[in-house]
């Protein structure tokens, strides 16, 4: 679900507004934002008042972690049907081994319209699916999905998905190495 909450706030919200959440613990982070927020340049854990300088109109909102987190876990429930093995990755963020389920739907594709049509059951939030051979690839599938959509990445045509991302996407990347394989013009995970 992405920015799980934003999609509450704005499910509470008769009108369309745009949005900054502080961070729950220390109050001077910004720990959500709309998504025309971070268009405009906002960036989650960007300081609260550098964020009001970049977008002035945007309504600051009190942080409900209980409601964010009561969905996030009617969503794991929601997915713990098709899996067991469910693994969280942020907030409103899983991870699903569903090795096997494609059996009992036909295939991949019906089997990501079983999942999404679950996941949405859960509050009518948008959902994004996204279905490959390994976690990574997955993940990144999911973010490139459309809303309320999945993309099913066959085996062997992972480069498809992964060669147009941005280095930056490469978890725990190290400073310095960005730094080097920008040195490099290696701007691309295609180009890597």
């Amino acid at each position: 679900v992405p920015n799980l909450p934003i999609q509450v706030e704005c499910a509470k919200q008769s009108e369309r507004v745009s949005f900054l959440i502080p961070h729950p613990v220390d109050g001077a982070t910004v720990f959500a934002a709309s998504e025309d927020v971070m268009r405009a340049g906002v960036a989650v854990g960007m300081s609260l008042y550098q964020a009001r300088q970049i977008a002035p109109t945007a309504q600051i909102v009190e942080p409900d972690e209980t409601a964010y987190y009561a969905r996030h876990d009617a969503l794991r429930t929601a997915l713990q049907a098709f899996s067991l093995a469910v693994e969280t990755v942020g907030l409103g963020e899983f991870v699903l081994d569903v090795r096997g389920l494609e059996r009992a739907h036909g295939n991949d594709k019906a089997l990501a319209v079983a999942l999404l049509d679950a996941a949405r059951a859960v509050g009518s939030l948008a959902v994004k699916i996204g279905m490959a051979s390994g976690k990574f690839t997955a993940q990144q599938a999911a973010r490139q999905a459309p809303l309320n959509g999945a993309w099913v990445v066959p085996a062997g045509e992972e480069f498809i998905c992964l060669s147009p991302l941005p280095i930056t996407v490469l978890p725990n990347l190290p400073g310095e190495m960005l730094r080097r394989l920008t040195l490099l013009d290696l701007r691309t995970l295609g180009d890597l």
